[in-house]
This record gives structure tokens, sequence and C-alpha cells, in this order.
């Protein structure tokens, strides 16, 4: 018990949308060409995603106000995010450390961001904003994709175990639609089919602090599928980040998942048949085939399939929301097993326990 997670506050922007009503604008968007706005029709009622948040109002029936008219430049969307990932990131922060913590106890910061760069940094906005130690330790994980809060909650096990004093503070931030690629491609469609803007925030502290857990972390296994390296990448362009999302991707998992999660399992010395899941919602296909391969009832990842349908795939951020959404209602013993997948092709888990 070197690492205590001690909350998990989740938050999203102000502009929600009905899938539906981000459909019907794509298929305006691509009138001119028929058989587009009909792929665009398909791939939107396939999603299994009702809801999608944006920090944008470009999706709105008339907005007065659209950030992708003339097909902006990469600089005028990172420039936006600069502005709108802080707001929301200091907001979820807030939030996370107020019932715990004076935000000047904090001793690390964790940052996790890949749909925005720019230096000084996230991490150093976080601190100016939050009034943090100008000493506070500071660990940016900047453009490695949807699984990058994995690798962040081992990172604050790692922290933890070298100082049980410490108080570690996670932010995930994600601003997946300013990256709206209006090329109709196969990537881009799908793409801008997916994708959504969220943010979560993590408190994790060392096993001296005198704060109520609600959970422990464990174990942690990673793994690169070089099979999947050409599947899915996430490029910067003139025009925004390019995301390449190939349909083998599905497979891929689906035929090594079961291996990896056995490795995993065995490397905690915990029996596979004694897990909740908690899969990052990459998209509904890759969730039904780690269901069939891990022969599971689709019911056990209805949390997953859940954050999908309210919210989209929000990279980084969202498998916090399976993870606090999990911890929310499970009332088990069964150990929690976090995983997500990235550019890699790249599999990542924890497991996480109970209090």
């Amino acid at each position: 018990m070197s690492a205590k997670i001690v909350d998990i506050v989740t938050e999203v922007p102000a502009y929600r949308y009905e899938q539906e009503e981000i459909s019907a604008y794509m298929q305006h968007l691509f009138a001119a060409t028929p058989n587009i706005a009909r792929q665009i029709n398909v791939l939107y009622k396939k999603s299994a995603i009702d809801f999608r948040h944006s920090i944008l109002p470009d999706f709105e029936p008339n907005a007065k106000v659209q950030l992708f008219k003339g097909k902006p430049l990469l600089s005028e969307r990172l420039a936006i995010y600069k502005k709108a990932a802080l707001a929301l990131a200091t907001s979820v922060a807030q939030k996370c450390i107020a019932n715990h913590l004076k935000a000047e106890e904090l001793t690390h910061i964790i940052t996790v961001s890949c749909t925005g760069l720019h230096a000084p940094g996230l991490e150093i906005q976080l601190i100016k904003t939050l009034n943090l130690s100008p000493t506070i330790g500071r660990h940016p994980i900047n453009f490695v994709g949807c699984y990058a809060s994995i690798p962040a909650l081992n990172l604050a096990r790692m922290i933890c175990s070298n100082d049980s004093n410490a108080k570690i503070l996670i932010v995930s931030v994600e601003l997946c639609t300013l990256h709206f690629n209006e090329e109709p491609t196969r990537d881009n469609l799908m793409a801008n089919a997916l994708f959504a803007d969220g943010a979560a925030a993590c408190l994790v502290v060392g096993k001296n602090v005198d704060l109520k857990p609600i959970a422990t972390i464990g174990s942690h296994f990673s793994q690169i599928n070089s099979t999947g390296e050409n599947e899915m990448a996430w490029t910067p362009s003139e025009h925004g980040f390019l995301m390449k999302l190939t349909s083998y991707i599905p497979s891929i998992i689906e035929n090594d998942i079961a291996a990896f999660v056995q490795q995993a399992a065995s490397k905690a010395s915990i029996s596979v048949q004694n897990l909740t899941w908690a899969f990052h919602p990459g998209g509904a296909q890759i969730l039904t085939k780690i269901a069939k391969s891990l022969q599971l009832d689709l019911k056990e990842l209805s949390v997953s399939f859940d954050i999908l349908k309210q919210y989209g795939n929000m990279s980084s951020a969202t498998i916090l929301f399976v993870i606090k959404a999990l911890l929310d209602q499970e009332k088990t013993n069964k150990p929690l097993f976090a995983c997500a997948f990235g550019p890699g092709l790249t599999f990542e888990s924890i497991i996480l326990e109970h209090v």
C-alpha cells in the first residue's frame, strides 16, 4: 500500500452535443459529396456514442463563432489549446484537492496531454494558477496517446515507493476536437466521429499521509506490439494533428489481449478470474473484440461502454473516467484491471485494489 488514491474528479467542457447533431453537421459539410455523407451517417450510427463535449461552439446549429472556418493552422489551434486546456485543468484540479489538502502541500504534479504542446508547459501554468510550491516535482507526460494516464498512475506509485510522505496531483486534459479535419479521408472521418474533450484529476499520496484512500495502486504491466506499429499514429501537420486509425486495430487487440492480461495478472500474482475490468473505450468494436477474446459477457464492460456512450473517446482522460465510475459503484474485493491502448501499438495496464 505504498500509493493510495484519495480522489478522482472528472470534468467536461460546457458545449455538449448529441452525436446525431454532430452527424448532421458533418453531413451538411460534405453535402456536395453524397458518398462521404453516407459514410458519415453509417459511422456515427455505429459509434455507440450518444453525446460528446467540446470547448468549441462550432457544432451548434447557427453557431456565430466557428474556429474551423478557413481551415485554421496548427498554430491557431494550439493558441486556443494553451488557454482552454489550462482553464479546464485548473478547474478539475481545484475540485480534486479541495476537500483533502492545501495546494501548497502537494509535493509532485504529473500532467498528461497529447492534444497540445507549448513551453513553458501546462505543468508550469498549473503551478502558477493553483499557487503550488515553485520547488514542486514536475513530471509532464506529453504526446503519447490514449494510454498515458496509466503510466502517470505508475509514476505516482514509484514516487510514493520512494517517498512515503508524497502528495501527488495527476491532471489529464485532452481537447481532441481542436484537431477536427475537413479532409474526407477515412482516418479523419473516423477521428471526427469518435473523439471528444474532457479532463480528469487524481490525488495520490504515500502510505504515511493521513488521508482516507478509495483505492491503492498495484502492479503495472506494459507491452509494445510491433505488428500494430503502422496502424495507429498521431502526427502534427500544418492544419492540426492528424490521426491514423486503421480498421485492423480491433483485430490486433483481439488477438493479443488475452495473453497480455494473463502476463499482467501473473506478474501481480492474481487470477484473471478475480478481476474487475476497466478498459479504455477506444471504440465500440474494440470493447466488443476484447470481450470476445477474454470470453466476457458484454455486461462486464458496461462501465466502459457507458463512458463511451456519454462522452466519446477523450483520449488519455477517458480511462480515469472509467476507473472513477467503477470505484464509485463497485462494492467488491476484486482488484480492478485498468488497461488502455495507444500508438506503438502500446498496451498499458495497472491494477488497483479497492479499499
